[in-house]
């Protein structure tokens, strides 16, 4: 193995259905790339409005979700999802803002906030460690 493989990264894949929800075309794109390439099934939508119309159909595990979108912001969107998928879902928000990050509202709907650039390696252990759905 080359040296800078990363030693810290999950062991055992358990693939996740995640939902990515970004309003960047070119983000949505590459995250689900690059959770396809880690084994996870992925559906990327770029608005909330989007993400219901496939939301039962998909029934996702994990959403990963742009908190800066515009007519349905992430934290909306988040307890939306909530109202309707319940406990069972791991929510994890992605912003390129500090501020965003540091919201009071992201610590009562999401279980992680990831800032822009992302850490892909605590990403991807973060969706691992999804719960098991019933």
């Amino acid at each position: 193995m080359p040296d800078d493989y990363p030693h810290d990264a999950p062991t055992v894949l358990v693939p996740r259905r995640v939902l990515v929800i970004d309003d960047h075309r070119d983000t949505t794109a590459s995250l689900v790339t690059l959770l396809t390439v880690a084994g996870h099934l992925a559906c990327g939508v770029t608005s909330a409005f989007a993400a219901f119309d496939v939301l039962l159909k998909f029934d996702p595990e994990v959403c990963l979700v742009d908190l800066r979108m515009p007519l349905m912001d992430g934290f909306e969107t988040a307890t939306r999802l909530r109202v309707v998928l319940g406990p069972r879902v791991r929510m994890l928000a992605i912003t390129g803002e500090l501020r965003a990050a540091a919201d009071p509202r992201a610590a009562a709907v999401f279980e992680r906030v990831f800032t822009k650039p992302l850490d892909v390696p605590n990403l991807l252990r973060e969706i691992a460690d999804a719960l098991p759905v019933d």
